[in-house]
């Protein structure tokens, strides 16, 4: 197996780096030794492994991602193992007073170059006699996943190595570390072999494979998010910021500019296009200021280079994982999903003050339909806004990381972090033009977040009024879904509505003659009426007060809430026997329990989320395949 080893490729590797010339392609290394090396302040997705490398002449450090180690050699290295690197760097960090500046090589990609564990070959120990050391058979060390690191090895493991091999039984092993893909966009051992290839080849580096161990690399990256300038004054002076989300095939990272930079690259950026980045520097994230998933980010410098690259689709560099549009409703609140669906509807832009800052931001909703049926609200915010016009109805648009809502149903928001596409080429994007096409005019879908009713996924979980109770639903920190059959006994006469701004659904006050809304800083001469109902179900099992809004109350009262409060002020008996009409009837309600605090005490609050009329046919079909079930019969046939 020596002639495998690239016999002094080490000095060639670190003189390309000093000379900037063209490196050794695909050189073959020994493992000597190594040990897991984790930094305290950083996430177990991002812990690496510390090799020591041999040419067969001389001895360096390496670098190996777990995620890499994971997804090649199934988390485990061998001594004496041959590496095949595919795709590495090489770094030499700056000289300091009385020591030797270190060599590190950082891993991208690498193959096994040998199936079976050799000795270590030629002599990468100088001045030390290493027949001894080749001849020795590899032992397989014996080390319990909970024992502590040893202290010594870990000083061993400087990039300026002893002259002195340490015993088999020194070497350490780095146990099987739990991988779940954390901040790193997930994908499988073939996806990063060929990402890291294809890469190679280009001289391209993935996105999810940088870190600050890397000083030398260039990414081919798609802007997706592009935030407005911030500028900030404190004691310190005065300065100015934006950043944006970069993309590739492998994953996502938040990039910052500052001061100059901003004038620089500010422009220079466009959301949709493909860039070439280099000589950014790489720091771990700030996750409480970044929504990207990537445990690191970038920031631009004056000494940075971004090129454009022109005719590339954007698409061919994200990786998308779209979710049906009636699928929606089993995600949590604040869940980051991608959204594919065409566009049937485009409001105008409203100007909502924020809390904080106090200042008027725009805010535009789309409606968005797809092949399930369904459509949903997609609030826009800032630019967006502006950017998204009327000009898009009838068109698909591509949704990357929007926040999932449940005010009042289902609905979506782009934020800081959410990529918007348009004109995409995408099979997705193609079979929805086709299936919209072949609608027919006027055609309504289910809404999930608008007026009327919202269907009930089936495969919610259907509990009974007694089983929510006893199984104390809605207790811990997260909210509870659940769906239930019920009937409802009595409806709150008081405060069923209220006046609403028609803008953004708030409270309105009566200022004169009109009515004022605070949060939009206007004054309207009319409000909108909207419900906001309290009332009492009950089912074979229990009762329960149930909350419901607007949407929930079109479909019990089966009128808008305006006529409502016009019988309230003129006809107090029609509107009593609207109420009691509403009572007595039997639906299929999907709450959500939430524990609230109020005067100061806990309770669990039930608020209807969708609520739909009894399908009898399902429920039948439903209750056929429970008994067989219990009975241990046959499911029937549908």
């Amino acid at each position: 197996m020596s002639e495998l080893l690239s016999v002094g490729v080490i000095k060639e590797m670190f003189e390309a780096v000093s000379e900037d010339g063209p490196r050794p392609e695909n050189p073959v290394l020994q493992v000597v030794r190594f040990s897991n090396q984790n930094n305290p302040n950083e996430s177990p997705q991002s812990s690496r492994v510390r090799v020591a490398f041999s040419d067969g002449q001389e001895l360096v450090s390496g670098i190996i991602p777990v995620n890499l180690l994971r997804s090649i050699s199934g988390g485990r290295l061998e001594r004496g193992q041959l590496l095949r690197l595919t795709h590495y760097s090489c770094s030499i960090s700056q000289s300091t007073k009385g020591q030797q500046p270190q060599k590190v090589i950082v891993v991208s990609s690498y193959e096994v170059a040998n199936s079976e564990l050799q000795p270590i070959i030629g002599n990468p120990f100088p001045g030390q006699d290493t027949v001894t050391e080749r001849s020795r058979p590899l032992a397989q060390p014996n080390l319990q996943p909970s024992a502590p690191p040893n202290p010594q090895l870990s000083q061993q493991l400087t990039p300026t190595f002893p002259r002195s091999v340490p015993s088999v039984q020194q070497q350490m092993r780095p146990p099987t570390p739990t991988f779940n893909g954390g901040g790193i966009m997930r994908s499988s051992s073939n996806d990063m072999r060929r990402s890291s290839a294809g890469s190679a080849e280009e001289g391209i580096f993935p996105i999810n494979l940088l870190s600050p161990y890397h000083n030398k690399w260039k990414i081919r990256a798609v802007v997706g998010a592009k935030s407005d300038i911030k500028h900030w004054q404190n004691q310190n002076g005065t300065g100015k910021l934006f950043n944006c989300t970069f993309l590739d095939e492998s994953g996502e990272i938040r990039a910052t500019a500052f001061g100059q930079q901003v004038d620089a690259f500010y422009d220079k950026l466009e959301e949709g296009k493909t860039y070439l980045i280099s000589k950014a520097k790489v720091n771990v994230a700030k996750k409480n200021f970044s929504p990207v998933k990537n445990d690191y980010e970038i920031y631009l410098e004056s000494a940075t280079i971004i090129e454009e690259v022109a005719n590339r689709n954007p698409t061919d560099l994200i990786k998308f994982d779209f979710v049906r549009i009636d699928k929606i409703t089993q995600y949590e609140k604040d869940s980051t999903i991608d959204v594919i669906g065409m566009v049937i509807n485009v409001d105008d832009i409203q100007p909502i003050m924020t809390r904080t800052t106090q200042r008027n931001i725009n805010k535009r909703d789309l409606t968005i339909a797809d092949q399930s049926g369904c459509q949903i609200i997609l609030t826009l915010w800032g630019q967006n806004a502006e950017k998204y016009g009327t000009s898009i109805l009838n068109t698909v648009i591509v949704c990357k990381n929007v926040r999932v809502g449940d005010f009042q149903g289902r609905n979506l928001s782009a934020f800081n972090g959410t990529t918007l596409l348009t004109d995409v080429d995408l099979k997705e994007a193609k079979e929805l033009l086709d299936w919209h096409s072949s609608q027919e005019e006027g055609k309504t879908f289910t809404s999930l977040s608008s007026s009327g009713s919202v269907t009930i996924d089936r495969n919610e979980p259907k509990k009974s009024l007694a089983q929510v109770k006893n199984e104390k639903l809605g207790s811990g920190e997260r909210a509870d879904y659940f769906s239930t059959k019920a009937t409802i006994l009595f409806i709150k006469k008081e405060n069923i509505c209220y006046p609403a701004c028609p803008t953004c659904k708030k409270k309105v006050l009566e200022d004169g003659d009109e009515y004022r809304c605070e949060k939009c800083s206007r004054n309207y001469p009319a409000p909108d009426h909207r419900y906001i109902m309290a009332f009492s179900v009950a089912d074979f099992s229990d009762n329960a007060w149930f909350q419901c809004f607007n949407e929930g109350g079109l479909v019990i009262m089966e009128r808008e809430a305006k006529d409502m409060m016009q019988f309230s002020k003129e006809n107090t008996e029609r509107y009593e026997e609207c109420i009691e009409q509403a009572c007595l009837k039997s639906y299929v309600f999907r709450c959500r329990a939430k524990t609230e605090n109020y005067n100061e005490q806990n309770r669990i609050r039930y608020t209807v989320t969708g609520i739909a009329p009894i399908d009898y046919v399902a429920r039948t079909q439903d209750l056929n395949r429970v008994i067989c079930e219990l009975a241990g019969q046959p499911q029937p046939s549908q």
